[in-house]
């Protein structure tokens, strides 16, 4: 049995990617749907456009690959925070679920539905 190697860690890169994207939110300011919506999509969109451009032999072209996956666990998580803080949840390191792999796709989508806390706060005291 071998040691314990550095890919081991490997998995574990989503979450840390995740945890510096909200560390690095300091705003105290919300975002609702809409805007979370295009940011998210428009990164999707990205992703696609650079998935049909990408030469499997060119390094160089993985390389800028990689760094586009990692700014979007960066990102997403960043926006995240900002979501959460305009639902009402100023607990702002919930948003580092939306960097988990299988799980952070299901809980983008719960960001992308909720509604915002002035929204609820609106319909509870018309």
């Amino acid at each position: 049995m071998a040691g314990l190697s550095l890919w081991h860690l490997a998995p574990f890169a989503p979450v840390l990617l995740g945890i510096i994207g909200v560390t690095l939110n300091r705003s105290d300011k919300g975002l609702t749907r809409w805007p979370f919506f295009l940011r998210v999509v428009s990164m999707f969109i990205a992703g696609v456009v650079m998935a049909m451009l990408i030469d499997e032999e060119n390094d160089t072209a993985l390389g800028v690959a990689l760094a586009y996956i990692c700014a979007i666990w960066i990102m997403v998580p960043y926006w995240a925070a900002s979501r959460l803080r305009d639902m009402g949840n100023h607990k702002k390191y919930w948003a580092v679920l939306t960097a988990v792999p299988m799980i952070g796709v299901f809980y983008t989508l719960y960001l992308l539905a909720a509604a915002s806390a002035a929204t609820t706060a609106d319909e509870k005291h018309p």
